[in-house]
């Protein structure tokens, strides 16, 4: 599945990205939202507080989401190696955000809240598409 033609505008949200489970589904939502709120700051340099602000409520807003998704996978019955393969594909997502984050200040004379949101989304939307959207088949009966 190829990122669905929509998240190129600030909505960042498509329904192709549905799973079918409110909670995960929401909080997708939630994070498309921040994610959107984010790009339109063009100016902001990633040195601001504000910025420390969005990657705080971003990291936070992921984090809350893999325990939920590994946890519902657990209680879901979903084989062990398949939660243990996501669990450990979070781990690397987290890891991901860290080195952007770093990365980001390390160019911060030049890039702006609005382009480390770009790297932060894309990161996300591609773990939705190749991962979360397994979770399809628990949503239905």
């Amino acid at each position: 599945m190829s990122l669905p033609t929509s998240l190129s505008t600030l909505e960042l949200w498509d329904e192709a990205l549905l799973t079918g489970i409110p909670t995960v589904d929401q909080q997708h939502r939630d994070i498309a939202r921040l994610g959107a709120k984010m790009l339109k700051e063009t100016g902001l340099p990633l040195t601001s507080e504000r910025f420390g602000d969005y990657f705080a409520e971003f990291w936070q807003l992921v984090a809350d989401h893999f325990e939920t998704e590994e946890e519902l996978m657990r209680t879901l019955g979903f084989p062990k190696d398949q939660v243990d393969v996501h669990t450990r594909e979070h781990s690397a997502l987290l890891e991901r955000l860290i080195q952007t984050n770093i990365h980001s200040t390390t160019v911060s004379e030049w890039k702006h809240v609005s382009d480390i949101a770009h790297e932060l989304i894309a990161i996300i939307v591609d773990h939705i598409i190749h991962f979360d959207l397994s979770l399809k088949s628990a949503a239905t009966p």
